[in-house]
């Protein structure tokens, strides 16, 4: 099921500050052959005076140096918050406008509408938009628009449930048909004792009933730290714990974790109550996160190779991602951004329409070389 909905927006809670920060994340593989952690992937994090995210760099860790892949750059104005990402150019080494999210509040900081501008070359060009609609003061259905050239047209309305306590209870995916909307699916989400939410099921609609998809379940301490993640697909269950410092608040450390839109932690409940310090896979133990307040993340500074002639293209891309290039290429891997292989092959044109819509990461080999290229899946 195609999935353009409020709950993919990469956004998180935000907290004042008092001089602390999370300046790091690194992502590491277990290599059993050699009994070693090695890093795969990471993110560094820059924050204003105020405390505020002002830039987020994405990195991937390969022939044993750090090297950028894209970053979102933050920018805060009185009416709006400005989300621009920049995809990293290895030939000029410099950063380079992609496209952006603008989010758009009213008088009281109530997010009215999101909209997707892609940049051009030489400005930026309207994409789509999200509107929000309120009922009694409830958010009560969030709608999603393309521009098709002249105007913005229909492709996916999200509508929300509440139960009696004003929690969300379903949220519907409905599909734009061209003349009326059509049931899609829905993520539907149930609460522990302590009103955290410890389940959510993204089911699709066959036509006559839901069908599960997609299964996290959730555990928490009474503090409100997420204990265990278990997230079942295909018929795999991978399970994830965290560990804490529990001798200090995140809401006392500048983090990355923002929300510009209000509306993420209504279907998940907000993670992390003390410091995290790791986020580990226990059900195969070939993966983990850490999360570093002392130290960024340290990039390669030596000149790049020319890569000018490998070429990957449609980009957006949709359904089939083809790779170009003067050079022999004998392995392409797709990683999602925390790491994951998704994908692994020797073919340059490559069916990607399985893959959930977002940012990947590819790295093409031959010649005894690498390469790392961005692209978007639609």
């Amino acid at each position: 099921m195609k999935k353009i909905t409020i709950v993919f927006l990469f956004l998180c809670l935000t907290f004042s500050s008092f001089g602390q920060q999370l300046l790091s994340t690194r992502d590491q593989l277990f290599n059993f052959g050699t009994n070693t952690w090695e890093d795969n992937s990471g993110e560094n994090y820059i924050y204003d005076s105020n405390g505020r995210l002002i830039s987020r760099t994405e990195l991937f860790f390969f022939n044993n140096v750090w090297e950028p892949t894209n970053r979102d750059v933050y920018t805060y104005n009185t009416s709006n918050t400005i989300e621009t990402f920049q995809s990293y150019d290895s030939n000029s080494q410099t950063f380079i406008n992609d496209f952006r999210t603008i989010y758009n509040y009213d008088s009281n900081g109530v997010i009215q509408n999101l909209v997707d501008e892609n940049w051009n070359g030489t400005s930026w060009e309207n994409d789509a938009i999200f509107i929000f609609n309120y009922v009694n003061n409830r958010l009560d259905t969030a709608i999603f628009q393309f521009w098709n050239g002249t105007t913005y047209v229909n492709e996916e309305r999200n509508r929300l449930e509440y139960d009696v306590n004003n929690r969300l209870e379903n949220l519907i995916f409905d599909d734009w048909t061209g003349n009326s909307w059509s049931l899609g699916g829905r993520e539907r989400v149930e609460y522990d004792a302590n009103g955290f939410i410890n389940l959510s099921v993204v089911e699709d609609w066959n036509g006559t009933a839901y069908v599960e998809d997609e299964r996290e379940t959730f555990t928490y301490s009474a503090s409100g730290n997420r204990l265990t993640e278990a997230i079942t697909f295909n018929n795999i269950t991978t399970t994830y714990d965290y560990t804490y410092d529990n001798n200090e608040q995140i809401s006392n450390i500048d983090n990355p974790f923002i929300d510009l839109d209000g509306l993420t932690y209504q279907v998940q409940s907000f993670p992390f109550f003390n410091k995290v310090l790791m986020r580990e896979n226990i059900s195969f133990g070939n993966e983990r996160t850490l999360y570093d307040y002392q130290n960024s993340i340290a990039l390669n500074t030596e000149l790049f190779q020319d890569e000018s002639n490998l070429i990957v293209h449609p980009n957006p891309v949709y359904s089939t991602l083809n790779i170009s290039s003067n050079s022999i290429i004998s392995e392409v891997k797709i990683f999602d951004l925390l790491g994951k292989l998704v994908i692994e092959t020797n073919e340059t044109t490559i069916d990607v329409s399985n893959l959930y819509e977002g940012v990947y990461l590819l790295k093409i080999s031959g010649d005894n070389k690498s390469s790392i290229r961005k692209f978007i899946k639609k």
